[in-house]
């Protein structure tokens, strides 16, 4: 009998999927309705809703609905045995108990120093019923599910199918095969599954069964199936006469993991003994786990199903369920993951959400390299997943060592994204694959490589390291845009030469040169024509400056190179470039400069470097003082957290009376902060320009200073966005709203002419593209500078804090 121990100890029962369909003409055939039925039960419409959804009811609810459905109960329950039957089922189920916890109860990956329980860190998986790689998608309709519109937010692995809960699947089809990429949780959910039914919550009518494939391939005795669990469950006193009764009665939960793991020589054995037993023992429940990339077989009577990503739901109960009763907090890391896209995007994959989890937990944070955590995360993908579970694969993959590997990554991120394919199909990644092949000596080079050969290198790289994925049918992609991404910034960086000049000494090219150097000009020399060749590599990059989508791949290639220098040189002439020769912008770059100086005699700064980078933050200010094309001023808040207080006096000026310039506006902000003495809503402490509007409006409408004519416009906002308590997400998306309605009160009442002399909005569209285009270079060159953990000389980081925003001729 199918029984479930609720808060209030009510054994509950629910029909089997031929047992609803009996029980549908038996309701149909008497005319009932629902609200009928319950009436004459006395019970509420919702118990018999939830009797016909096939879900768990009171058994004396069920029992009396089919009484007045006039069937009986024990044919048409879920998972009902005879007396006898569920007295064997309780007898091994306590015989085997101790071992299935053993087996299954704890889990151990990555660099864990010891294993944890599983209850603690579990997340429920959701199940696609539908497999991607057989979903027909055109590559449009794929990027637009991924928000290809808005490349900021741009993710590879989103999907829209309808999901469903993973034991919901387990529920649905008696035999199922749950494929899933390297990663995605397989083995987790069948461990799951086991724990569960072990402790009688999930399927306590039936016993687990938990096989690890790899295991029962290489015992040297090459058992069969049956011989084999037999063997595992010997020490339990589970006698063979048992195990066989409790197969053919269908009391068993068959869970065979790692099927991929199954080396070949093995696999037409271990495929052999899983098609036999499950066909002999037809009637159990089956539940068999692959890496899908490798799965090639078909299996009669089985229902394949797919592993979904992880959504914003289970990434956050995860991170909840991992930082319990830790010093670190789930909601810093949640934080850190929605402020960075790239980082959330990997949180998607249960493994590489367990790295981020590990790393932060270390140190609070993730690493200032940003490389260095997506190399980290692709060296658990390329090496160390199958590495430390002992697992080695053996395809024609295998002859490529993993710098090939990685390398030959490289050549299909690049090819790809440099002309905006993020979607490929076979036939784009095989003519890449086989010219690089081709090139490689280790393989037979005598022979063509076949098209057979090339097909089965693109299912091996799948499979192994689920780096490059089948999206749709016939459709391909990166796993990840940040792996995509990464990897063409390491192509780019591997193309530039990075030596020394002693090392140039030794370079065959100066060798036969008939102006070898041997004194102080020509060792110049070697260091001109060496910043030649890191210039001519550097320039193919630059062509793709104003490009949004390229942002990524300049912050990672300014992090990786040994030295930046060169390339935040060239991105500084580049930006300067957007604006030469048109008079009527750089006369605005003056406006903006002059303007500037008289700010900063408002605060008091003696450190010459301080003061470079401050006039740089309030020129970026000025730049656009009318919210046009950096609201949240980023590029100034990143130069100078201080301009949090212009930011908050701009506001002040516009919405306050009484406050004339925006000199006022700013002394009237540090007055605020000087008599706050709540550090959480200080100006200062604000975590963006979002806030700073909510603390300007609140305090304006408190201390009754707001203008008349914008009182009831600000206080409705007020109401609206700023006093309502939900979910982070929920609040910060109804911030960001409320704040731009706040800016665009702001920017109305008064108009740049009084602040600057000439507003964005006076220049035609040309210019106002050129100024947007100059803005995002000088921000993106800024972010390289200060965002990434990059390597550059004093000089050049000085010289670009100190033009930064400057016309060409002051």
């Amino acid at each position: 009998m199918y029984l479930t121990v609720t808060a209030m100890a009510k054994p509950s029962l629910k029909a089997s999927p031929k047992g609803l369909q009996q029980a549908h003409e038996a309701f149909t055939k008497r005319e009932f309705t629902q609200e009928s039925l319950a009436a004459q039960l006395g019970c509420n419409r919702s118990v018999i809703s939830k009797f016909f959804n096939g879900e768990n009811v009171w058994e004396k609810y069920f029992t009396t609905i089919c009484e007045a459905l006039e069937i009986d109960y024990q044919k048409i329950v879920y998972g009902y045995l005879a007396p006898s039957a569920q007295n064997l089922v309780e007898k091994v189920r306590t015989q085997v108990k101790e071992l299935t916890q053993e087996l299954c109860g704890t889990m151990r990956i990555l660099d864990m120093t010891q294993p944890i329980e599983l209850s603690q860190i579990y997340t429920d998986v959701n199940i696609l019923e539908k497999l991607t790689a057989l979903r027909r998608k055109t590559i449009d309709e794929l990027l637009k599910e991924c928000g290809y519109d808005n490349f900021d937010r741009f993710g590879l692995g989103k999907v829209v199918e309808k999901r469903l809960l993973g034991v919901k699947a387990v529920e649905k089809y008696k035999k199922l095969i749950v494929l899933g990429k390297p990663g995605s949780g397989k083995t987790t959910f069948l461990r799951y599954l086991a724990v569960q039914c072990n402790q009688g919550i999930f399927q306590p009518h039936l016993v687990p069964i938990f096989i690890p494939l790899k295991y029962f391939a290489e015992d040297p005795t090459q058992p069969s199936l049956l011989e084999y669990i037999r063997q595992q469950y010997s020490g339990c006193d589970v006698t063979e006469e048992e195990l066989i009764e409790l197969f053919k009665q269908g009391s068993a939960l068959i869970l065979l993991d790692g099927l991929d793991e199954v080396s070949a020589e093995y696999q037409e054995h271990t495929l052999k003994e899983v098609r036999s037993f499950s066909r002999i023992y037809f009637d159990n429940h089956f539940v068999i786990a692959c890496r899908i990339a490798a799965w090639e077989y078909t299996f009669d009577k089985f229902t394949e199903v797919e592993i979904a990503d992880f959504d914003d739901k289970q990434i956050n109960e995860f991170a909840n369920n991992w930082f319990k009763n830790k010093s670190v907090k789930s909601e810093k890391f949640i934080k850190y993951l929605n402020k960075n896209n790239r980082i959330y995007q990997l949180a998607v994959t249960p493994l590489l959400l367990t790295l981020l989890c590990l790393v932060f937990e270390e140190s609070a944070s993730l690493p200032n390299s940003r490389s260095e955590s997506y190399h980290e995360g692709l060296d658990v993908l390329l090496k160390k997943w199958d590495a430390k579970r002992g697992i080695h694969r053996d395809q024609i993959y295998q002859k490529l060592s993993l710098p090939r590997k990685k390398d030959l990554l490289r050549q299909i991120a690049y090819s790809t994204f440099e002309k905006e394919k993020y979607f490929f199909t076979p036939l784009e990644v095989k003519l890449i694959l086989k010219k690089y092949i081709e090139k490689i000596s280790n393989f037979d080079s005598d022979s063509n490589i076949s098209q057979g050969d090339i097909e089965e290198l693109l299912k091996a790289m799948e499979a192994q390291h689920g780096i490059i994925i089948e999206r749709a049918k016939g459709i391909y992609s990166f796993s990840h845009l940040t792996f995509h991404e990464y990897f063409v910034a390491k192509r780019i960086v591997s193309l530039i030469p990075q030596t020394s000049d002693e090392e140039l000494h030794q370079d065959e090219d100066f060798k036969n040169n008939d102006k070898f150097p041997n004194s102080e000009a020509d060792n110049k020399l070697i260091s001109n024509q060496k910043l030649q060749k890191d210039q001519e590599e550097l320039q193919k990059l630059l062509k793709h400056l104003k490009d949004r989508k390229w942002r990524e791949i300049f912050l990672l290639v300014a992090e990786i190179l040994l030295d930046a220098s060169n390339l935040f040189r060239l991105m500084r002439e580049k930006a300067d470039q957007i604006l030469e020769g048109k008079d009527n912008l750089q006369k605005y770059l003056k406006l903006v400069n002059k303007k500037s100086q008289s700010l900063l005699q408002l605060f008091q700064i003696k450190d010459n470097l301080e003061a470079k980078k401050f006039s740089a933050a309030i020129r970026a200010f000025y730049f656009d003082i009318d919210y046009d094309i950096d609201p949240d001023r980023q590029l100034c808040f990143l130069l100078e957290p201080r301009t949090k207080y212009l930011t908050c006096g701009n506001c002040f000026t516009r919405i306050l009376k009484e406050i004339n310039s925006l000199e006022e506006g700013i002394i009237h902000a540090q007055k605020y902060d000087d008599m706050t003495d709540e550090a959480s809503i200080k100006v200062i402490n604000a975590a963006s320009a979002d806030e700073i509007m909510k603390i300007a409006v609140n305090y304006g409408i408190k201390s009754k200073k707001i203008r008349q004519d914008n009182r009831e416009e600000l206080e409705r906002i007020m109401s609206d966005f700023f006093e309502v308590n939900n979910t982070m997400q929920e609040n910060e998306e109804r911030l960001k709203h409320g704040a731009d309605k706040v800016r665009e009160v702001a920017s109305k009442k008064l108009l740049g002419d009084q602040l600057l002399g000439v507003s964005f909005k006076d220049f035609n569209e040309e210019d106002q593209q050129s100024l947007k285009d100059y803005y995002y270079v000088n921000k993106l060159l800024i972010d390289c500078l200060l965002q990434t953990d990059c390597l550059v000389t004093f000089q050049v980081r000085e010289e670009i804090l100190e033009t930064l925003f400057l016309p060409k001729i002051l």
